[in-house]
């Protein structure tokens, strides 16, 4: 049948033996012309029956899509804790960091908003004193380790002194970074101000209070 069907595709024309294009089917056909066009009823129908059946099945794509396990091509899920995509885990674990960042800097604070306050989007802030900022360093750095053991599951296996020291070169470049993002966003109008911590920014006029709770040392020799 295959054969025949494909060489009257090719343009072999066939008439009908009884000129009525009628000619009942089964294993007495001869008839070339009723048998072609049975064929092509045939697949018609089969055509449309698989159309309907697909119709009618969820598309797997769109399953893959609203599956919360679903990963891109740039990051193979290799284990549970890495099953998002990079930038996806980036994004959430950031935002986690700035969370411990904002609760921490703004309970170290001698009169601390009402919790309702606290939130990311419309952070308090607070002018910068040495002793903050010396504890906003702190926590940042301990928010830093636990950010790249979430994000980069590899990194809690290196030793100790590794981890370090990635730590203390990524917080360098990222708190530079961060800060001059954030300072031109929070302060588009004021140049002046400058995040030094989340929560805490610091201006060129506020030299003589910023060191008011520094330690007593030779501070007129700083000044």
């Amino acid at each position: 049948c295959a054969i025949f069907y494909r060489r009257a595709e090719r343009g072999n024309k066939f008439r009908c033996r009884t000129n009525s294009n009628a000619c009942a089917p089964g294993k007495a056909l001869t008839c070339k012309r009723c048998r072609y066009n049975h064929l092509v009823n045939l697949l018609t129908q089969s055509g449309s029956k698989l159309k309907s059946q697909a119709e009618n099945q969820p598309s797997p794509v769109d399953k893959s899509i609203e599956s919360p396990s679903c990963s891109t091509a740039f990051s193979p899920p290799t284990r549970l804790t890495s099953e998002k995509p990079l930038l996806e885990r980036l994004k959430m674990h950031y935002k986690a960091m700035c969370t411990v960042r904002l609760n921490s800097e703004i309970y170290s604070q001698p009169d601390p908003p009402h919790p309702l306050k606290i939130n990311l989007e419309d952070t308090p802030l607070y002018p910068a004193t040495f002793k903050s900022i010396n504890l906003g360093v702190r926590i940042l750095m301990s928010a830093s380790l636990d950010f790249g053991r979430n994000v980069f599951p590899e990194f809690a296996e290196l030793p100790e002194k590794e981890r370090w020291t990635l730590v203390v070169n990524f917080f360098y470049r990222f708190r530079i970074f961060e800060a001059c993002y954030r300072s031109a966003k929070v302060f588009p109008d004021d140049a002046e101000k400058y995040l030094l911590n989340y929560c805490s920014y610091v201006t060129s006029q506020m030299f003589e209070t910023f060191l008011n709770d520094a330690p007593r040392g030779n501070l007129p020799g700083v000044k």
